[in-house]
């Protein structure tokens, strides 16, 4: 792998789908660890920073974990955006890069934030609904890597972390999951004020601060202290298997009152993609959720969620930037051009112009 394979490539692990894909885009466990006696990072010095960092590059070297590292500090503020699109790290590397990076598998399933909010940030995320074998592998991974690491613990309150509502496990689940029938019949908001009284947090399409967009909505764990990993993932679990089951209800009742109507919704998505010589990040995730919705329902049979997955990290405005400034370096790129810009992969991808298959 090198930078440019790993930044111009919309295919990753997690779209390429999976169990319940048509409601269950992906499935996250991220752990949070520390290394003991070392300030937390926001207490780090510039070149304390890079020494740790250098630190857990040795330590994934000794472990024989074949992983490609990118410094952020080497990389456009657009490529780190690009990298938040494809959800390998978090939107708090994107302002200061200094003394930070990720390590990302060949696959790009796995990638190890390093001085984020917490020395490491491990992810596993997968299409798919598939918390139980995310949680798997990233045990192994984490296991190998405190081989190599002396994490940070108290025998009382189990991982010391920057934030204490990561203390504990320091473990995260979180599933993406399209809803766009549960929020036509204006039934999130009883369900998701449900999940916060039970402990779950809802986010956007970029987890925390984000806005949800495209009917795309994260579901997590917001407490790990008291709670097993086991508890997390199984509680995470029933809930998205619940969630799932009254989406699919909800679309069936969707569909049986307002068959023409929806199957225009649909219809009138996909001439617009694949016609429009112009396209906001706002228009397309729209459009983008009515095409998803067709082809669950069979109406859309052009495409499929696999092209779906890949199209939602293309449209993204980082992903449109770099691609114009491949063609043109060192210009000026307007909103406009973006637009363009955008309209035209969708076009390509979806018509499966220039080989794009």
């Amino acid at each position: 792998m090198n930078t440019n394979k790993l930044l111009d490539n919309a295919q990753t692990k997690w779209t390429s789908g999976g169990n319940k894909g048509d409601i269950v885009i992906s499935s996250r466990i991220r752990l949070a660890r520390n290394l003991a006696a070392k300030p937390f990072p926001h207490l780090l010095t510039e070149a304390a920073a890079r020494q740790l960092a250098l630190q857990v590059r040795e330590a994934l070297a000794k472990s024989n974990l074949k992983y490609f590292y990118v410094d952020m500090e080497n990389i456009s503020p657009i490529d780190r955006q690009i990298l938040v699109e494809k959800h390998l790290i978090s939107p708090a590397l994107l302002d200061d890069a200094r003394g930070r990076g990720v390590a990302v598998s060949e696959d790009e399933a796995v990638s190890i934030m390093v001085n984020e909010e917490d020395h490491l940030r491990i992810q596993c995320l997968y299409g798919g609904l598939a918390l139980n074998e995310a949680w798997q592998d990233i045990d192994v991974l984490d296991q190998k890597l405190s081989e190599n690491l002396n994490y940070a613990y108290d025998q009382e309150l189990g991982y010391l972390t920057a934030c204490p509502t990561n203390v504990g496990t320091g473990l995260r689940a979180s599933v993406m999951l399209h809803l766009p029938a549960l929020t036509m019949l204006k039934k999130t908001g009883q369900i998701f004020e449900s999940l916060g009284q039970m402990g779950f947090a809802i986010r956007g399409i970029f987890g925390e601060g984000s806005e949800s967009k495209g009917h795309l909505y994260q579901i997590s764990n917001q407490r790990t202290l008291g709670f097993s990993e086991k508890d997390i993932v199984e509680r995470l679990n029933r809930v998205v298997e619940q969630l799932a089951e009254a989406e699919t209800k909800a679309r069936k009742d969707l569909f049986k009152k307002n068959q023409n109507s929806m199957a225009d919704y649909i219809w009138r998505a996909w001439g617009i993609m694949t016609n429009a010589r112009s396209m906001s990040s706002a228009e397309a995730m729209e459009k983008l959720s009515a095409l998803r919705l067709g082809v669950s329902e069979a109406i859309i049979k052009q495409t499929n969620n696999v092209k779906l997955n890949q199209l939602l990290i293309s449209i993204q405005p980082g992903f449109v930037e770099r691609k114009l400034q491949t063609e043109a370096p060192n210009s000026q790129i307007s909103t406009m051009q973006r637009d363009w810009a955008r309209a035209e992969i969708i076009r390509n991808q979806l018509l499966n112009i220039n080989n794009n298959k």
